[in-house]
C-alpha cells in the first residue's frame, strides 16, 4: 500500500463517531423529503439505475439526476453513497424499500 491510501492507519475514537451520528440523526430530522424523493432513495438503496428509475416512474434520467442532486444538497454529502450512509445514519432509513417498489410495479 501506498501512503496515499484514503484509511490507512486512520480509526476514529468511538465517542466521535457516536457524536457524528447524533448529528447526523438531528440533521436529518429537520430535513423533510417528498414522496417522490423517499421512494428514489428507496430505490437508490435496492441498487437501481437512474436509467431504471426513471423507466419504472416514467420520466427522464435528467429529471432523476436532478432530484439526486437536490438531495445530495439538502444533505450535504459528496456522492450518492455518502447520501445514503446519512440517511441511514440519521434514522431515516428503513423505509420500506422493497415493500414500496414491488407496490409500484404491480401498479402499473
Amino acid at each position: 500500500m501506498t501512503s496515499s491510501t484514503p484509511f490507512k492507519n486512520q480509526s476514529v475514537p468511538l465517542q466521535e463517531t457516536n457524536s457524528r451520528i447524533s448529528l447526523y440523526h438531528q440533521q436529518c430530522q429537520q430535513i423533510r423529503l417528498t414522496r417522490r424523493e423517499q421512494e428514489l432513495l428507496e430505490w437508490l438503496s435496492l441498487g437501481y439505475s437512474y436509467q431504471e428509475m426513471a423507466e419504472g416512474i416514467n420520466i427522464s434520467v435528467n429529471t432523476i439526476k436532478n432530484y439526486f442532486l437536490r438531495l445530495r444538497e439538502k444533505f450535504n454529502a459528496h456522492n450518492n453513497s455518502h447520501l445514503l450512509s446519512i440517511i441511514f445514519l440519521g434514522g431515516l432509513f428503513p423505509m420500506n424499500s422493497l415493500e414500496s417498489f414491488q407496490n409500484h410495479l404491480s401498479n402499473n
